[in-house]
């Protein structure tokens, strides 16, 4: 008995040496930049300053980014924001300075935003939420997309195929482009593609059949961008 009573002993002992050395602190993590509502332009990039602490030792920094225009919980999924990005930064040691360039999109519309950071140390504990709301004033993008064609004029033989090349660029990106080949004077449409491109700056090289029959065309091109900004060159194709 008094051999049972001892081992027990020794083992509430060691427990209660274990549990005096758990690290159950959470650490702590400062916001330095930006400051409360300061405003930026989109398309410029952001700079974030954060300082992170513990007693210990800190192992991650989480940071998400999102438009603030509505009540919402910070759990809620990416689809429901304009612009939402998310960082993670391995962190070490007991105190950390963190700076993070994070460019805005071009396109991105006026509004309010905020910063939420959280910490996290090697055992798992996370330090309060932190969150900085800021502002985002839209540049703006009045000019639509621009083309520079190798063709002004066609003129080609019935029942080919003919290809149209150039270049077709826009300062925020060319997101649609849509080909329409009409015959003059009607409604007829013989030819029709239409291509998403989410690019600045895009290579047009597009083949289409041409009409069998001899007559006047008009070829339609159209180009998008984000802001709603369109641009229409039309290309006279004449079949002999």
């Amino acid at each position: 008995m008094g051999r049972f009573l001892l081992s027990l002993l020794v083992v509430l002992l060691s427990f209660g040496c274990f549990k005096s050395n758990q690290d159950d602190t959470e650490p702590a993590v400062r916001i330095l930049e930006p400051f409360e509502d300061a405003t930026f332009l989109s398309g410029s990039p952001i700079t974030f300053h954060f300082e992170a602490t513990d007693d210990v030792d800190l192992f991650e920094l989480n940071i998400r980014i999102h438009d603030n225009d509505f009540d919402h919980n910070e759990s809620a999924p990416s689809w429901l924001f304009e612009w939402d990005t998310i960082f993670q930064h391995k962190i070490f040691g007991q105190q950390t300075d963190l700076l993070i360039d994070v460019p805005i999109p071009a396109n991105l519309g006026s509004g309010p935003y905020h910063a939420v950071i959280e910490s996290m140390d090697a055992s798992g504990n996370r330090s309060p939420s932190r969150i900085v709301n800021f502002n985002i004033q839209s540049i703006g993008d009045e000019d639509g997309p621009a083309f520079q064609l190798d063709q002004e004029e066609i003129t080609l033989v019935g029942g080919t195929v003919f290809f149209v090349t150039g270049i077709v660029t826009d300062e925020t990106y060319v997101q649609t482009i849509e080909f329409r080949l009409i015959e003059v004077g009607t409604n007829v449409l013989h030819h029709e593609s239409i291509h998403v491109v989410n690019t600045s700056s895009f290579d047009i090289q597009e083949f289409m059949p041409v009409p069998p029959s001899g007559a006047e065309y008009n070829l339609y091109i159209t180009a998008t961008d984000p802001h709603d900004n369109t641009t229409v060159l039309v290309i006279p194709v004449n079949v002999n």
